[in-house]
């Protein structure tokens, strides 16, 4: 029955993408960030169902009636040069036809991103893609915070199997970084039911935070709920709540969770983390020996080539880190520009925060500026022990922050959607407001 209705509902939805390619992008986001076909078990879980979605919204591109305006953006450039490096580093890879089965993996997720900067360019487009991201993400925080209420935690909370986030820790990473974009909702419903919702939907992701026993969900978790007692508008609520769920979620796991997290204090006393350490090590030499590309996609972890660095290791580990992760893989320069990718995203926030303060047209961009930033803090932070680099999400909320920069510039210039899009096709302009309009 499952099968069934994921189908009917797909096949229902991904035509649309033909004629207005910004719905294509909504449910080929669906798929990528929910994994729906993953909680199907019959026929549903052998549909090549993103393929479809992505050739229709591609096809709906070439025949799309608005004029499509490209805009020149720091984040831009460089996702399109990480780009380029996948495509060299896996080339070159250590590993070679094992490289390309990822390869083709992660080089959509980029791909999707440049789509959602130059199709997602108003704010009702954006808003839709912070709704959809949060219902997808949501849906775990709700099913994994209900069953650790349910049965005391004595489990961990995992995500969907053989997607991004099926292990316990990225799916802990991915709930945190939706904490913040659930109170940008809040703040911008007009609902008092949906807020409610939303408050409550806010305090069962934490409590799945916790029952995953990530510890690097963990650290996530406080960065966040600090950054928003820091940042946040109409904060005491929310804090109050997430503090009083927090500690009583805590209070409320069993002895194995305390044992876990008590290693935070000790962490080389762990023989998980000096693994980790062990794979650092590992990431670092390929990188001196191979500066440039790296050993390629999974290489570094792959028994023949990890065990060239570390023949005394018990067995090959993962890098769990984003940073020695991308450093292993693709070298110095790909470390550089995924770490720029990150800062880009990060200004862009900050600058949409200096251009809308105090003005109340544009208080929605402020309120998502500043939480889209502290998620990409949060992942900046909790991802150095996890290997997460390649996640979806955290690419489309950086080319959601390039686009949202764009929709306030617009707007401050006086220049409406129509103006915009009447614009030659393949039209090249510089983002950067002039003086004039940047006072």
């Amino acid at each position: 029955m499952r099968d069934l209705v994921l189908t009917l509902t797909y096949f229902c939805l991904a035509p649309i993408g033909l004629f207005m390619p910004h719905v294509g992008l909504l449910v080929w986001g669906w798929i990528a960030f929910m994994s729906p076909h993953r909680q199907v078990y019959g026929f549903g879980t052998l549909l090549p169902l993103n393929m479809i979605v992505a050739a229709i919204t591609l096809l709906g591109i070439l025949l799309y009636r608005e004029r499509i305006r490209f805009y020149s953006d720091r984040s831009l450039w460089l996702i399109l040069g990480l780009a380029v490096w996948f495509f060299l580093s896996t080339l070159f890879a250590m590993n070679g036809k094992d490289a390309w089965v990822f390869f083709d993996r992660h080089i959509k997720t980029l791909l999707f991103a440049v789509l959602v900067f130059f199709l997602i360019d108003r704010r009702t487009r954006i808003h839709a893609f912070i709704l959809l991201i949060v219902v997808c993400l949501g849906y775990y925080g709700v099913k994994g915070g209900g069953f650790i209420l349910t049965t005391g935690g004595t489990d961990r909370v995992w995500g969907p199997p053989a997607s991004e986030i099926a292990d316990n820790n990225h799916l802990a990473l991915a709930l945190v970084l939706s904490l913040p974009l659930i109170n940008y909702l809040r703040l911008n419903s007009k609902h008092a039911v949906v807020r409610i919702a939303l408050i409550a939907l806010f305090g069962l992701t934490v409590v799945a935070i916790i029952g995953s026993y990530s510890r690097g969900g963990l650290v996530g978790l406080a960065v966040v709920l600090f950054a928003l007692f820091i940042k946040g508008r109409y904060k005491v609520p929310l804090i109050m709540l997430a503090t009083v769920v927090a500690i009583a979620g805590i209070t409320f796991m069993p002895s194995q969770w305390e044992d876990r997290m008590r290693t935070i204090r000790d962490p080389m006393a762990d023989e998980s983390f000096r693994g980790r350490i062990e794979a650092w090590g590992v990431a670092t030499q390929i990188a001196m020996q191979r500066p440039l590309l790296g050993a390629g996609f999974q290489a570094p972890q792959s028994r023949s080539i990890y065990y060239q660095y570390e023949p005394n290791a018990i067995k090959p580990r993962a890098a769990h880190s984003i940073y020695f992760q991308v450093l292993g893989e693709h070298g110095i320069v790909g470390l550089l520009l995924f770490v720029g990718i990150l800062l880009a995203g990060i200004t862009n926030a900050r600058r949409i925060q200096t251009l809308t303060r105090r003005r109340a047209d544009l208080a929605w961009a402020h309120d998502l500026a500043a939480m889209v930033q502290i998620s990409l803090v949060a992942f900046a932070v909790a991802g150095a022990a996890l290997s997460m680099a390649y996640y979806d999400v955290v690419y489309v909320l950086i080319a959601l922050m390039a686009a949202t920069r764009k929709a306030v510039e617009r707007q401050i210039a006086g220049m409406s959607i129509a103006d915009a899009t009447a614009k030659p096709r393949f039209a090249l302009k510089d983002t950067r407001p002039q003086q004039g309009n940047a006072a």
